[in-house]
């Protein structure tokens, strides 16, 4: 991925912090007196190495120019994911002392956004997450999400959270019910999410995410793995075929395993905390992806 900011401060945190992103470039623009946000931005998607950008915007200077940007980055199926910050009337006041941008109104900003396919994010956190998932992962084609944990709690808790963020459970057809039940230890008898409980391994993952594959109603996967065995995970889930279909994982604790969240990561499979982070960019995965189907169904 590439990072762009108006900010020295987000690019020297990047460097700072052990987040297992793929990098191709870091850019700082200041007040943008050499050249422009959309103007080096646009250069970088030129590399094929770079599959998401990550923007912070403090105001947009060339509004022509930005527009060209995010549909460049649509037409080469690359996602960009923007914090914008001053929104209220003193902290845009902020930003035309830092870098004298002019920030504008926030509500015309996320209309603009919204219209050209650029995902906005709450915060950097926000958006070092989603462009990790969307670095490293296609966007999901159907709504379907398909849950594997070892712990019933932070299962159910994906599943409200796969709920409240507008998603849905998927409900596999007869026939993969019933290789996924020959499948199953005795004790455990749901289907979505599946919980093994502390049987869970790294070969029953991927035999029962094969089965979520072979659904045509999983557009996506959860799974929750044990921080403490996580490194018997990233062979196998690396190893799966997963037809264009996205897979998050989520681990508790994972900040006590960075060695092996970033093994994880370098296989392709973003890592989050909580179920919840890992709905909420699902959600937007999704979202986006309708979005730009829309568009292009328009264009």
């Amino acid at each position: 991925m590439a990072l762009v900011s108006q900010s020295s401060n987000i690019v020297i945190n990047l460097g700072m912090q052990a987040r297992g992103l793929p990098v191709a470039y870091v850019a700082c623009l200041g007040n943008a007196a050499v050249v422009g946000l959309a103007e080096l931005t646009g250069a970088l998607l030129d590399d094929p190495r770079v599959t998401a950008v990550g923007l912070y915007i403090e105001g947009i200077d060339d509004a022509p120019a930005f527009a060209a940007l995010a549909e460049k980055a649509r037409a080469m199926g690359k996602g960009v994911v923007a914090i914008k910050s001053g929104k209220t009337e003193l902290s845009r006041t902020a930003a035309a002392s830092h870098t004298a941008s002019l920030a504008g109104d926030d509500q015309v900003f996320g209309a603009a956004f919204r219209q050209s396919g650029i995902i906005r994010a709450r915060d950097y956190e926000h958006m070092f997450g989603l462009a990790r998932a969307i670095s490293k992962q296609p966007l999901p084609d159907r709504e379907g999400v398909f849950i594997i944990t070892y712990a019933g709690s932070l299962g159910v808790i994906a599943a409200d959270a796969i709920t409240d963020n507008g998603m849905r459970l998927s409900d596999l057809e007869p026939h993969l019910k019933e290789r996924l039940r020959r499948l199953l230890p005795d004790y455990v008898c749901g289907m979505n999410p599946v919980d093994y409980t502390f049987s869970q391994d790294a070969e029953t993952v991927k035999k029962t995410i094969e089965i979520g594959v072979d659904s045509e109603d999983v557009g996506s996967f959860i799974v929750v793995l044990q921080a403490e065995i996580l490194d018997s995970y990233v062979d196998s889930l690396k190893s799966i075929d997963y037809r264009g279909k996205p897979i998050i994982a989520c681990v508790a604790g994972k900040e006590f395993a960075l060695a092996d969240v970033i093994k994880m990561e370098k296989a392709g499979i973003p890592v989050f905390s909580t179920p919840e982070e890992v709905a909420d960019a699902l959600a937007i995965m999704y979202r986006h992806q309708k979005r730009v189907k829309e568009q292009e169904s328009t264009d």
